[in-house]
């Protein structure tokens, strides 16, 4: 995906937040988002149905719509298992119509979906609170789960085969992953799967397992104390000299570098 240039933008403040429970054999009332209001509705359970660009998308648990000035709200609902979710509204004057986040896309676990509603609502209430870090800690979470959302979608459209090799790559980079070995996962030819593969997803299938491997490796320099040569053998590569080039080529520094930089910034 490409990177957006244009700098994020913040909400004055929150409104409401609620648990919403959509009651059971009647329909909602839709509501249109006013000006200067954003309006989120992240399903925790149910079923339900939401304008989106003129036409209906079902809506399940995970669902996270983000609505602005002149969306409306969720009008319809399963009769028989009646949506609910979590409904956060900002005061957000002055902010551009045009969306930050697609109008519709996934929180996939939908555990932490749960634990996150639970832990809002519950300090929506403490008016103890510092309202200004609630906003940017609200605001902030729903923006990067829509984010990374936008992934799972980009995602349906990817055929069957390939989206197992995709999950092979990101579930398996630790171990040797041959060429042959997604070819045979995607069920085609050595050659017809790099062809393709760079079709779906943009990229060589040996760039897209190399920058997961770059990935996993970052996260254990910024996260653990394990040695740089316990970390390329974690990352599947296979020495450390080898991981200490690649690192180097793909990020500009040397591993130990990055640690350093990440933990002593200052």
């Amino acid at each position: 995906m490409t990177g957006r240039k244009a700098s994020l933008q913040f909400p004055q403040q929150v409104i409401s937040v609620a648990h919403y429970h959509q009651a059971a054999g009647i329909q909602p009332s839709s509501r249109v988002i006013p000006e200067n209001c954003e309006y989120i509705e992240l399903l925790t359970g149910g079923r339900g149905w939401c304008l989106c660009d003129g036409q209906w998308q079902e809506v399940t648990a995970g669902s996270l719509l983000w609505h602005v000035p002149g969306d409306p709200t969720i009008g319809r609902s399963d009769p028989e298992k009646p949506y609910r979710c979590l409904a956060v509204s900002f005061l957000s004057p002055g902010m551009p119509r045009k969306r930050q986040v697609p109008h519709l896309t996934q929180w996939t676990d939908i555990l932490t979906v749960r634990g996150f509603t639970h832990e809002v609502v519950a300090l929506h209430v403490n008016t103890d609170l510092d309202r200004k870090a609630f906003t940017a800690y609200l605001y902030s979470r729903l923006l990067m789960q829509a984010r990374l959302g936008e992934r799972h979608f980009a995602e349906v459209g990817v055929p069957e085969p390939f989206r197992r090799v995709s999950e092979l790559i990101e579930e398996e980079c630790d171990r040797e992953l041959t060429i042959e070995k997604m070819a045979q996962e995607a069920g085609v030819s050595v050659s017809h799967f790099h062809a393709r593969f760079r079709e779906i997803f943009g990229q060589s299938p040996h760039r897209a397992l190399k920058a997961r491997r770059i990935r996993a490796a970052r996260q254990l320099l910024a996260g653990t104390d394990h040695p740089v040569k316990y970390i390329a053998a974690q990352c599947g590569f296979a020495d450390v000299s080898s991981f200490c080039h690649t690192f180097r080529k793909e990020t500009g520094e040397t591993p130990s570098n990055y640690r350093v930089r990440q933990t002593h910034p200052f």
